[in-house]
């Protein structure tokens, strides 16, 4: 994979998260609250100018309430077969199960 296919889909997934975020209703500054970074770095997410760590990408999607694939879609209808309250539950389950790990150790 060559870095300009690397900057693409970069592009493609700030471009999904800010059309997302308007979806939901949601301005920069509480999408940024929701996710725990300051509103200049959810602005740079949003414009792409900041890689966007999976992580961080699984936190944006589960305060989207949407699945972590609907960033990666061709077009605006895919990534739609599965509705938000799921994913959203689909996210607070994994986060129930890395806080049981990490209550184990």
């Amino acid at each position: 994979m060559n870095a300009d296919f690397a900057r693409m889909i970069d592009r493609r997934v700030a471009e999904r998260i800010r059309e997302r975020r308007l979806l939901a209703g949601l301005t920069q500054q509480a999408l940024a609250r929701i996710i725990g970074v300051a509103f200049q770095q959810a602005h740079k997410y949003e414009r792409g100018l900041s890689r966007i760590s999976a992580g961080r990408l699984y936190h944006i999607a589960a305060a989207l309430e949407t699945p972590i694939d609907y960033f990666f879609a061709a077009d605006k209808t895919a990534a739609r077969s599965e509705p938000a309250s799921a994913a959203h539950s689909d996210a607070a389950r994994k986060d129930d199960a890395v806080k049981e790990v990490g209550d184990a150790a």
